[in-house]
């Protein structure tokens, strides 16, 4: 199956940010930033997750 973050993509463009504002705002690592770039899998914590999503305004249901 391929891998696809054009909705990442889509989203981070909506909000304005570039990869180096995402990857500050949720604390990813530069190897993982560098693995979305070339539409690979990446595995993220639920923390790194969550901080994802808040870093492009996405809210996340609970229960």
């Amino acid at each position: 199956m391929r891998i696809s973050y054009q909705k990442l993509w889509r989203m981070m463009r909506d909000n304005e940010m570039k990869k180096g504002d995402l990857a500050a705002a949720a604390e990813i690592s530069d190897y993982a930033m560098s693995k979305l770039s070339r539409e690979e899998p990446v595995s993220l914590k639920i923390g790194r997750q969550l901080e994802l999503c808040k870093a492009l305004n996405l809210q996340v249901p609970v229960g």
